[in-house]
């Protein structure tokens, strides 16, 4: 294997992904191999805090010789793991791992503009891994995340049994990948990347993989395969479970920051409209917030309803103090299919708002309309006033009595409407 030059001796932590219950309706229980370079002895396993929340944190030493280890062993991310080789960072911090907002669901494939060409058929917690101040690795760490609920028991079974659960789409350990929102900190940007199946390795449940980044890491299985690495500028900050941006599109924010931020009430929504006009193509969503804020930007991104995946988003800001927060953008040429939207919005203390997704539209391929994208025949074209295909040349007029009634030519006397 591709690290069993560098990682030769074993450390292990016993982290329980999920267990076993009838018929093969969850994934086996796996003992997660933390492996450690060759020569340091064992891992200095840093946890000097275990949160309710299931967030772990502990002190990262700069000088020390040997591998430092941190894990998550409860909540939702739990098998989470990530190793420091000695050296890794020059300060001293406090190291998190921490939950972090679903990836799969937000506007990271869009980002990436593949929204297209390759859907997510399965996806596993997002894990966040940052520092407690702005600091850069000088060398990569190595991160384990527990694959997508069911995958790992999948990689075991026969193909047979496999295939049930994702029909029609082969191997599933050949479409693995790693989606994620890291801040590159010699580019001072925020990125979306997905990294493809030749960057990790999978065993034992698990998906390993070798960052000089922090960020926002979540396993996930595509529909196709993914060959090579694809990343672009990210549109929205990563957040943790709770609604708080933790790295901002501007860098990572000291958890100072977080601790006060987390003092505050959430921010919801207390309503969220959406409404889209099929001449302009064009969608805009209302909302408003539970409190008057100013809003560092709001996204609205739209989803295939049928494969749940993000296939567009556009985003504004910053905007002024307000509880009434609204956005409006033309939707991208090509998409089709039924679509629904959700609006979040970004507060300029940290805190985070998202709404529910709701049906928008049903989108046509060109040539087609209506709510059941029917195509018109030879000699009719689409009428948006009765919704339905009319012949060609056929107008509307009104006598003065709010009648709308149907002609071959003008009438005299009458008006077009």
């Amino acid at each position: 294997m591709r690290r069993q030059q560098r990682f030769q001796n074993f450390a292990f932590f016993a982290l329980t992904v999920a267990s076993v219950s009838g018929c093969f309706q969850t994934p086996y229980s796996t003992t997660a191999a933390i492996r450690l370079p060759e020569g340091a002895g064992g891992a200095a396993v840093l946890t000097s805090a275990v949160e309710a929340s299931g967030r772990v944190s502990g002190a990262f030493d700069p000088n020390a010789s040997y591998a430092q280890a941190l894990a998550a062993s409860s909540g939702a991310i739990a098998g989470t793991a990530v190793v420091f080789p000695p050296g890794a960072l020059s300060i001293a911090a406090d190291i998190y791992v921490e939950h972090g907002s679903d990836l799969s669901s937000s506007s990271a494939l869009a980002d990436l503009g593949l929204t297209m060409s390759n859907a997510i058929a399965a996806a596993g917690a997002a894990a966040i891994i940052r520092p407690s101040t702005d600091a850069a690795l000088k060398t990569p760490m190595s991160l384990s995340l527990p694959l997508p609920s069911g995958v790992a028991l999948e990689l075991r079974l026969t193909s047979s049994l496999a295939a049930s659960a994702l029909p029609g789409l082969g191997d599933p350990s050949e479409r693995v990948a790693i989606l994620a929102k890291v801040w590159d900190p010699v580019a001072k940007e925020l990125r979306t990347v997905l990294f493809p199946r030749t960057e990790i390795e999978v065993e034992n449940g698990l998906a390993t993989f070798d960052t000089m980044y922090f960020g926002a890491f979540q396993t996930v299985v595509m529909e196709n395969p993914v060959t090579e690495k694809v990343e672009a500028k990210a549109s929205e900050p990563i957040t943790n479970n709770t609604g708080i941006a933790v790295v901002a599109t501007t860098g990572i924010v000291p958890q100072e920051s977080i601790a006060t931020t987390e003092t505050l009430r959430p921010l919801t929504f207390a309503s969220f409209t959406l409404s889209f006009s099929s001449a302009a193509r064009t969608a805009t969503a209302q909302a408003r917030l539970s409190e008057s804020v100013a809003t560092t930007s709001c996204t609205l991104s739209a989803r295939d309803k049928d494969r749940g995946t993000v296939v567009w988003s556009s985003s504004n800001g910053p905007n002024s103090a307000s509880a009434d927060q609204s956005i409006s953008a033309p939707v991208t040429p090509g998409i089709t299919g039924l679509i629904e939207a959700s609006m979040s919005c970004v507060a300029n203390d940290g805190r985070s708002a998202k709404s529910d997704w709701q049906n928008l539209t049903r989108l046509c391929a060109a040539g087609k309309y209506g709510p059941d994208c029917v195509a018109c025949a030879a000699g009719t074209v689409w009428d948006t006033n009765t919704l339905s295909c009319v012949n060609a040349g056929l107008g509307y007029y009104a006598n003065g009595d709010g009648v709308r009634r149907t002609c071959n030519a003008k009438p005299e006397n009458s008006v077009f409407t």
